[in-house]
């Protein structure tokens, strides 16, 4: 009886405990098992469109031709992967709306999952440049440069290509724009919060295309790219409102989508002429 009344007595404890160290919400352990796959697909889509790239350069200096194959165009991978970030964002921080610490928990744990090692590649890849600077595609580094690189702020090679130092990292250029301005909006309601989510992108994307030509990091920043971010904050919502398509439906749509991959591989001249943003939303209809 006395170990039942001091078990009892120590619950409300522990459940305080418990409720301040883990102010986390359980959908951030949920597992959308067809998201990931489609990373997956994203991610080789990408690395595939590298490997023939390389592959392209190769030859060309034995002095032969490599022939691509391109029944899809292979970085639409990125288009993907910052739609699957809108989803995942929104998806994940469910329990975060409108909550006092909301925001601050957000971008910790952002900023923990991808400055570290992001900030150690640059790192080395400074390292490797100053050491041999032939062994890599720019031979320069100069210190602006490495510190916007270092702060994800796009800037401008000499070339005139908008890239940070490690040249790959130009898509975490966007996500983090997409983290500060999910941050700002996340201490409203989900609903409201990706309203207004919204809102700013198109506002951006609209300033740009006015004001165009506008100089780095607003170029960049204005580009009609971030609009994929707000199609995945949209699909967010729409899985956390509790829609789910029967499995017909979500067949036709793959299928429409990948039907609309070919046909962008098929005549790229019509495609590139519609904006990635455009081809993203018709590859989803």
């Amino acid at each position: 009886m006395e170990q039942a009344r001091m078990a009892s007595a120590s619950a409300p404890a522990v459940r305080r405990r418990s409720e301040r160290s883990t102010p986390v919400e359980r959908s951030q352990r949920e597992t959308l098992t067809q998201v990931q796959v489609l990373r997956a697909l994203a991610a080789s889509s990408v690395a595939l469109r590298h490997a023939q790239h390389d592959a392209a350069t190769l030859e060309l200096q034995a002095g032969r031709t490599f022939q691509s194959w391109n029944p899809i165009p292979w970085s639409a991978g990125v288009d993907i992967f910052f739609v699957i970030s809108g989803l995942i964002m929104v998806h994940t921080s469910r329990q975060l709306f409108a909550k006092p610490r909301g925001a601050r928990l957000f971008i910790s744990r952002r900023i923990a999952r991808i400055v570290p090692l992001y900030w150690a590649l640059t790192s080395l890849y400074i390292a490797v440049a100053v050491a041999a600077p032939n062994f890599l595609n720019q031979s320069y580094v100069d210190f602006r440069f490495v510190v916007e690189s270092y702060l994800f702020v796009p800037a401008s090679r000499p070339d005139g290509v908008v890239q940070p130092v490690y040249e790959l990292g130009w898509t975490l250029n966007y996500e983090m724009l997409f983290y500060v301005l999910f941050t700002a909006t996340i201490v409203l309601p989900m609903r409201w919060a990706v309203t207004v989510l919204l809102t700013i992108l198109v506002g951006m994307v609209l300033s740009g295309a006015l004001a165009a030509p506008l100089p780095e990091p607003w170029g960049f920043w204005t580009n009609p790219i971030i609009l994929e971010f707000a199609f995945g904050a949209m699909i967010g919502v729409i899985c956390a409102s509790g829609l789910r398509p029967s499995g017909p439906i979500r067949a036709c749509v793959a299928a429409t989508g990948l039907g609309a991959l070919m046909l962008a591989a098929a005549f790229p001249d019509i495609s590139a002429g519609l904006g990635r943003p455009s081809c993203m939303a018709f590859r989803r209809l």
